[in-house]
């Protein structure tokens, strides 16, 4: 009670100096400031001394309240018959600033500038005027004409607040925030200037003590004012100050019993202190006074979520649907319950109930999207990404996400269709190039796959990923030297990015064992070597470990072809579990047959069970087979791989040289032929194929025809050392001695350690009759035939 007292003495005293000039700018607001809690109103005796602010009764509740929509409808009323320009007019103008109604403040001040200005109120047709040029932007035409005004008496509140907002609208806060405290300070019943000043003291000053302040006297001049009530509990909030939340919000209660809103507002806070059942007590009584407002049982509903009542929570959000006007947005709430319930078919058709009412509902969108992946449910994302599309076919992102769903479906033509769409939306957007190239890599399109990857590397020169998938592209398509380019230019940028911090997705180890692996495929079994010894050296990965050491050992027994490197092969082989010894058994048998151990070949395919190569391996089988004089069941195995095929052009291809393998075992010379011919038709770009065609056709005497089949191979692989050895032997056969020479010669330097090529060499010295080169040769074989 006497705290009360000496407030209301402390405003006199404040107000009474205020109007004589000697209160400075920040004493009022500081007197103020002692306030705790809010006043339900000011005495009396003071109201007759406070600074005039020209405002009709019945209009300073709307404006205290921040209700300028009524205030301007009630002004434009009192003002009808007004015939000069005066407060009326100066208060509408403000009405309409803060309204956003730019054009009719514009209209409205050309009116005001044709009227004569109010002999008592000259400032009015100023501040008409200056808050027109602050909706226009120009604020300091605005600032220069207030500044032009003078105060008579205990000054000009609505002048003072123009001043603030113009200064607000230059980004001076602080300067803003002094002129509404000489406001409020004229006024200490003008609750919107609380309002404000406390909102600039949160929101831009940072200083929350003082905007809690500003805010209390707010609500001591109107108790009613809801938008203030709201922002101080949530600075109290904030501030972690939930007792003074609910008080403030219990006093809302005590004032405006009959107002559901109030007992919202104190669950919310009940709801932030985890007081459950406190919260929803709250919810129920503002219930009982407004059965028709959604948010309550929304909010009721996540009560009981956090409850783990999600049965309850359904119940209620339905409700809130049923009421609310915003029915997306509750759709997904209840959607949301739904998923927390494992229900996610109600929860989608809740979702899709969302979208057929709101179709660019981005969060409806998302979610459905979401739980449709989740549900494998293909066809239905489909749909939904169409319609989508249909509403925003500009989006490339869209697009992108349907040909995915596309391709899942195994719709690939639509997917690239789409992916090219949105290549067209979105020119500097690599991934629909990307995307296209994996479609084309799943169905074996290799070439296409190439050059949908050198259009994402256009875009983005610098990716590691895509050089490594094109490198992969061209190697699956025959081109090894265009592979050995990609993987070496994305090892070396690979390399680049880590020294300057760059991030990649990529493993340097596994650029280096695709590299590897083409410079193997092309014969260039020195140069594989380097990569691999450095991965087998460095890469600590013990999953890749013993692969990697297998992979070695393969490489040095080609590139060695000596009785050491064979037995390192095959201890690395031991060494394999029983799931690698299967996959890599292609990899060991081809290197064997390469270095023409046949029968150690045979051993190691024999030891893997009949039943499992016939599913796993059945062109391996049947070679064995071939070897053990089981043709016809060789034959038999190997067309029904011909069959099994189908349209996979490169399992085609090797099919039909496997055909010719075991014809061949069989005698059948041009069943051989003819069987590589098909070989090489399905994928001219097997150059072994090339390279065996080249072999029967010199058997068969076929010359011409051999040596155009060899120039192919090494069309295709330039390091075809059998190719050379072919050409070679023709142009021995023709008398073509230097071209033998040459062909040979080349044949060794690539492959140092192939006796058939020394042999050739030592055949072309002998006819040549160079003795000393062909002893040299002789020697060589020697040696390499010792050691192997």
């Amino acid at each position: 009670m006497n705290l009360h007292k000496n407030f209301q003495a402390s405003l006199l005293i404040a107000i009474t100096c205020t109007i004589s000039g000697v209160l400075p700018i920040n004493l009022s607001y500081s007197i103020l400031g002692s306030v705790t809690g809010t006043q339900a109103c000011y005495a009396a005796k003071v109201k007759s001394e406070m600074v005039e602010d020209g405002l009709n009764s019945s209009v300073r509740p709307y404006i205290n309240r921040g209700n300028f929509a009524e205030a301007l409808k009630r002004l434009e009323e009192i003002s009808a018959s007004d015939t000069a320009a005066g407060r009326n007019q100066a208060w509408m103008s403000f009405a309409l600033l803060y309204l956003g109604k730019h054009n009719e403040l514009r209209e409205f001040a050309k009116k005001v500038k044709s009227m004569p200005a109010d002999v008592n109120d000259p400032n009015a047709a100023v501040i008409v005027n200056a808050i027109d040029l602050t909706s226009q932007g120009k604020l300091d035409e605005a600032e220069k004409a207030l500044d032009k005004c003078t105060e008579s008496g205990g000054g000009d509140l609505l002048l003072n607040f123009g001043k603030a907002c113009v200064a607000l609208k230059k980004g001076n806060p602080a300067r803003a925030a002094e002129y509404c405290e000489k406001t409020v300070g004229m006024r200490p019943d003008f609750a919107w200037g609380f309002r404000t000043l406390g909102f600039i003291q949160e929101k831009s000053l940072k200083n929350p003590n003082l905007a809690e302040r500003a805010y209390e006297h707010a609500l001591a001049a109107e108790p009613s004012f809801k938008d203030v009530r709201d922002l101080l509990v949530d600075l109290r909030l904030a501030k972690n100050d939930f007792d003074g939340a609910i008080a403030t919000a219990n006093e809302a209660i005590k004032l405006y019993p009959k107002d559901a809103n109030n007992y919202y507002r104190l669950s919310q806070i009940y709801t932030q202190q985890w007081r459950l059942i406190e919260s929803l007590e709250q919810l129920n009584k503002a219930v009982a006074l407004s059965k028709d407002e959604p948010r309550l049982y929304r909010s009721m509903a996540n009560i009981y979520k956090y409850q783990g009542k999600l049965s309850d929570a359904i119940v209620e959000q339905k409700k809130a649907v049923e009421l609310s006007k915003d029915k997306p947005f509750e759709l997904i709430e209840l959607a949301t319950l739904y998923e927390l319930h494992r229900e996610s078919s109600p929860a989608i058709e809740a979702l899709k109930e969302a979208l057929k009412l709101s179709p660019a509902n981005s969060i409806a969108h998302q979610k459905v999207i979401q739980l449709l992946k989740k549900e494998n449910r293909t066809d239905e994302l489909i749909v939904e990404f169409k319609r989508q599309i249909e509403a925003q076919p500009k989006v490339s992102g869209l697009r992108l996400a349907l040909a995915d769903e596309l391709r899942i479906a195994g719709k690939t033509d639509e997917a690239i269709e789409q992916l090219k769409e949105a290549a067209n939306l979105d020119q500097k957007d690599p991934r629909s190039h990307r995307a296209i190239a994996r479609i084309e890599l799943d169905r074996k399109n290799y070439s296409a796959a190439a050059k949908s990857y050198i259009r994402a590397l256009n875009i983005n020169p610098g990716s590691v990923e895509d050089l490594v998938s094109l490198g992969f592209s061209y190697a699956n398509n025959g081109d090894y030297m265009q592979a050995e380019t990609a993987f070496t230019t994305g090892l070396a940028l690979q390399q680049l990015g880590q020294s300057t911090g760059a991030v990649t997705n990529v493993n340097p180890f596994d650029i280096m064992r695709s590299l590897s692996l083409v410079l193997l495929e092309e014969g260039r079994y020195r140069d594989a070597i380097v990569p691999l010894e450095e991965v087998v050296a460095t890469d600590k990965d013990p999953k890749q470990k013993l692969s990697d050491e297998f992979m070695l050992a393969q490489g040095k027994a080609l590139r060695d072809r000596n009785a050491e490197s064979m037995k390192n092969l095959l201890a690395a082989f031991a060494k394999l579990d029983a799931s690698s010894q299967l996959s890599k058994l292609p990899d060991l048998s081809d290197t064997l047959y390469r270095l023409g151990k046949n029968n150690e070949a045979l051993v190691e395919i024999k030891k893997f069970p009949e039943a499992e190569l016939k599913a796993k391996h059945p062109l391996i089988l049947a070679r064995a087979w071939a070897s053990e004089n089981r043709m016809k069941e060789a034959q038999e195995l190997v067309r029904k791989a011909i069959e099994d095929a189908k349209s996979d052009h490169e399992l085609l291809s090797d099919s039909y040289l496997e055909l010719s393998r075991v014809l061949l075992a069989d005698n059948d010379l041009h069943g051989a032929i003819n069987a590589l011919q098909m070989s090489v038709e399905k994928d001219p770009k097997n150059f072994d194929a090339h390279v065996q065609l080249a072999k029967l056709q010199l058997q068969d005497k076929k010359v011409p025809e051999s040596q155009q089949s060899a120039q192919k191979a090494l069309e295709v692989n330039p390091y075809c050392v059998p190719a050379y050895l072919v050409l070679g032997e023709t142009n021995l056969s023709l008398g073509k001695l230097k071209d033998a020479e040459t062909n040979f010669q080349k044949a060794t330097e690539l492959y140092p350690t192939s006796i058939d090529a020394h042999r050739g060499l030592l055949a072309v010295f002998q006819k040549q009759s160079k003795q000393a080169e062909a002893d040299r040769e002789q020697e060589i074989i020697s040696q390499l035939s010792k050691n192997s």
